[in-house]
Parts: structure tokens; C-alpha cells; sequence
């Protein structure tokens, strides 16, 4: 791999004397111009500190690019490091500084050479591979797919496939039509491919190709087949363009229902940006049971309408909260029974129960394949082996 600088070590001076104002100007345009390039918007919060931050990361994102010299902003910033002028500590925030001169070299000799990627669309579902194409699938409890991002070559290699498949976007030639006609596709990692290499952004939630020009990955929530493909990337930044490599809010969310709602039980509404944030509000609020979440909009609800079948609904994603107590093994709640629902966890016999409006405790055992016994409340109990029980917290 190519860099514009040599893989050289200087030794840190003990102690560099501030930047005076002969050299901040250059340098503040310098830091100024790199940020934009990486994080793509100008609402990043302290952004030469940030900037800094992610190039001191071995496994940034952000430095992968740098380093590939996928950052045209940032070559002002790489020509300051070989100007002994600026051997000078540049105080950024608090206790932070950054020595141009010695500090730029020493970052790309430190780079990770792979890092593992998992890239969760704005509906809180997982990039998956099945055969040789790449779809959007609900998350599972036990084990969810992953990539691995290699940080010089820019590839992006599936860790399911037997072999070393990556992801490749290839244009349609001779392409006679104004639209972006690309075919995306699973192909064997190739270090020479260009049509393999793609940069992950995280301050803008989107996957760019690195070499196509304008084509972004592209899911849609509301289609019914899941596919992603690869359109032109819109500076609006639409839900279906939305890529963040940063995982669902999980504690206290116990696995949602994708693609279907449950009618009745609203409480209110609230703009919020994913299903995981929605969770999260709804273990929070006093009342709210189980939710409903569309399109950015979150429907806090009483309980689920269990008595009603799920409508199938694109882009919906259901469930309940946990709000139950610590589980007690081998003891079963005597009598207080309001019914008894099919359940392959107790965890999930936790959210029927918290969604049912008369149930406040529940008993459940592995009898046939996962039963859950609803209860009215939480009197006696007697021991029962293979048996668990619990209630519901208000």
C-alpha cells in the first residue's frame, strides 16, 4: 500500500512549544478542510478535536480513508506534516493537542489492517448474504452475520461464505440511460478489482462505492423483498440510504417483530429515528407496553392486541419491553391462570405477559417446544422442576 508520507518513527519531543500565530492560520484551514472530507457535514461536534480522535483510532474508519488518500480535503494536512514549521502542539480541547510534524506519520504504520463490520439498515435490520446477493434481514437473538472491512484495500469480505467473497458493484456497459444501472453482487475477493472497493461513512449512516461515481447502497424499508442494491446516493440522505455500523440498543428490548403490526392499545406518538430508540423511550415511559414503529415515527402502546392477528405491514417493527422481574428456577405460581400461549423462551413469555393487560406474572417450561402460563398475579408458589417463573414489574 502506497502512502504520502515514509512509514518513519519520530521519537516525540518532551515537550513542543505551542503554535504561534505564524503557523495557526495555515493550520486551522488545513484541520478545516480535512474534517469537512471526513465526516461530509458541518454539525460534527468540535470538529478538529473529533477529526483528531478518529485518526488516532487504529480501526477508524476515518483513518482507512485518510491513508488511502480517500480524503482529498486532507492533503493540505499531509503536506503540513513534512514542514518542520509546524513542530508545534496545537491544543484542540482540554488536555488534547495534535504536533503536525511529528504525530501525522506515525498514524498510518499504526492502522489495523481488518476490522470486523456489521451494518444495521435505519429499521434495525442486519446486511446479510444469502447466496450471492445482500439483503436486509431481521436481527436474531443467538448469531448475526458479519463483514470484515479490510482498512487498505477498502474491500468489504463476507465472513459466511466459504472462500474470500466481497462485495463488488459492477456498471452496466455500455450504460445507454440516465439512471445508475449497477449490479451488486458477492464475487471473489479481487485486491486489483476497483469495483470491490467502498468506503463505510458513519457520520453520514451510508455506504458509498469508492470509485463509481455517486452510487451508495440502498435498502428499501418498505419493500417486501428485502434486496439491497446500489443507487444513486441522495444528498437528502433518505431512510433507505441509511447504513450505521453501530448496533441496536438491546437491554431491555427483547427481539421485534419485523414487517407487522399489532392495531389498538396507542398511547401516543413520538418522532424517533429507529426501532431501538423507540424500545428504549417505551421502557422508560410509565405506561408503555409494547410499540409500534414506522418510518421514524414510534407509537407507544398499552399492550399488545394479542387477541387480534398481526397485519403485515412493510417497514413496521413491533414488540414488546421488558419490564418482568429475575426469573425463579424450579418454582411454578399455584393456580391465578388466565390462559396459556405457545412460547420458546421465557423471555418471550415475559413480553406476552407485560402485553397482556390481565396478566402480572407468568410460570413457563420447555412442554412442547415452550409454554407460557399467564397469571393473574403472583400468590403461592410450590416447587416444580423444569419450571420457571416470574412477574411483572410496574
Amino acid at each position: 500500500m502506497h502512502h504520502p508520507w515514509p512509514f518513519v518513527v519520530v521519537a516525540m519531543a518532551a515537550s513542543a512549544p505551542d503554535c504561534g500565530d505564524d503557523v495557526l492560520p495555515e493550520l486551522a484551514q488545513a484541520l478545516s478542510s480535512c474534517s469537512t472530507a471526513a465526516f461530509g457535514k458541518p454539525d460534527v461536534w468540535n470538529p478538529f478535536f473529533t477529526l483528531v480522535t478518529e485518526l488516532r483510532k487504529p480501526e477508524s474508519f476515518v483513518l482507512a480513508d485518510f491513508c488511502s488518500n480517500g480524503l482529498p480535503g486532507c492533503a493540505d494536512l499531509v503536506a503540513l506534516s513534512s514542514n518542520r514549521s509546524f513542530d508545534c502542539s496545537c491544543w484542540l480541547y482540554k488536555a488534547t493537542a495534535i504536533n503536525v510534524y511529528q504525530d501525522i506519520p506515525l498514524l498510518c504504520p499504526s492502522m489495523h489492517p481488518t476490522r470486523t463490520l456489521q451494518l444495521f439498515t435505519r429499521n434495525d435490520k442486519l446486511v446479510t448474504v444469502q447466496g450471492q446477493a445482500l439483503v436486509a434481514s431481521p436481527r436474531l437473538t443467538a448469531f448475526n452475520q458479519s463483514f470484515t472491512f479490510d482498512m487498505a484495500t477498502h474491500h468489504i469480505e463476507s465472513n459466511e461464505l466459504c472462500g474470500h467473497y466481497c462485495i463488488e458493484a459492477t456498471p452496466a456497459s455500455p450504460s445507454t440511460s440516465h439512471t445508475l444501472a449497477i449490479t451488486l453482487t458477492l464475487a471473489p475477493c479481487d485486491n486489483v478489482n476497483s469495483n470491490q472497493q467502498w468506503q463505510v461513512q458513519p457520520y453520514l449512516n451510508r455506504v458509498r462505492h469508492l470509485n463509481v461515481l455517486n452510487a451508495c447502497l440502498s435498502a428499501d424499508p418498505f419493500a417486501t423483498n428485502y434486496a439491497i442494491r446500489v443507487e444513486p446516493c441522495e444528498s437528502a440522505f433518505p431512510a433507505k440510504q441509511y447504513f450505521t455500523t453501530s448496533a441496536p440498543y438491546d437491554d431491555g428490548c427483547p427481539t421485534a417483530e419485523y414487517d407487522v403490526d399489532y392495531p389498538g392499545f396507542d398511547l401516543e406518538s413520538r418522532v424517533l429515528e429507529q426501532p431501538s430508540a423507540c424500545c428504549l423511550s417505551c421502557n422508560w415511559h410509565p405506561t408503555c407496553r409494547a410499540y409500534a414503529w414506522a418510518d421514524g415515527v414510534c407509537y407507544f402502546k398499552s399492550a399488545f392486541n394479542t387477541s387480534s392477528h398481526a397485519v403485515p405491514k412493510p417497514g413496521v417493527v413491533s414488540g414488546a419491553v421488558t419490564k418482568c422481574s429475575t426469573w425463579s428456577e424450579a418454582y411454578d405460581i399455584v393456580g391465578m391462570d388466565v390462559g396459556s400461549v405457545k412460547s420458546p423462551t421465557k423471555e418471550r413469555c415475559c413480553d406476552v405477559c407485560q402485553a397482556t393487560p390481565t396478566c402480572r406474572a407468568m410460570s413457563w417450561s420447555n412442554f412442547q417446544g415452550g409454554t407460557c402460563w399467564l397469571k393473574s398475579g403472583y400468590g403461592d408458589y410450590q416447587p416444580a422442576e423444569g419450571v420457571w417463573s416470574a412477574f411483572v414489574i410496574d
